[in-house]
């Protein structure tokens, strides 16, 4: 494990990865979870790369977590499905569900960053303030057939700047019910 793990190459017929140090290690089967095209590049034989990944695409996610202040409403369900297109995300986790070390203790006291909306924090609940808390954690993909924004936007109290993807995904998580402004 590390940087001088990184795999430089791949020698297909010996069964020979090499790392970037220099080492060789043989294998029986290789199961690898680097992109096909990286991948393909990886063997030194180019015609392997344009003939393996001619006509494919790919994706990428955006994992954005939330935490948010009050009891969880949504039960013991883990993972939430969403087709519909008021949202960005396709599926979201309910994190805090996994287990309690997801979550500060309800004891613990934290700044309300924005509100549920992204918007200004009002004056009466500025200031550190106890739980109970909850997370979600949010998946959103990214392809060349789905545009993701990630301009930087303006959230509102002290929550900063973040990607568009972000409010976007905050106002999804409304349209959704899944939280509340």
């Amino acid at each position: 494990y590390g940087p001088n793990m990184e795999v430089t190459g791949i020698d297909k017929d010996a069964q020979v990865a090499t790392l970037k140090d220099g080492r060789r290690i043989k294998y029986k089967a290789l199961l690898s979870t680097i992109p096909l095209d990286i991948m393909c590049t990886f063997t030194g034989r180019p015609e392997l790369s344009s003939n393996t990944t001619d006509g494919l695409f790919h994706s990428s996610s955006h994992i954005i977590g939330l935490g948010i202040r009050g009891k969880c409403p949504h039960g013991l369900k883990c993972w939430l499905y969403f087709p519909e297109d008021n949202c960005p995300f396709y599926r979201v986790t309910i994190f805090s569900n996994y287990a309690e070390k997801n979550c500060p203790e309800s004891s613990k006291k934290l700044p309300t960053l924005c509100m549920g909306d992204g918007s200004d924090v009002p004056d009466n609940l500025k200031g550190d303030r106890e739980g109970p808390w909850w997370s979600l954690m949010f998946e959103v993909s990214e392809s060349e057939k789905k545009f993701v924004n990630q301009d930087p936007v303006k959230l509102g109290g002290t929550a900063g700047t973040w990607p568009d993807v972000v409010r976007d995904t905050i106002m999804g998580a409304i349209n959704t019910k899944l939280t509340t402004a």
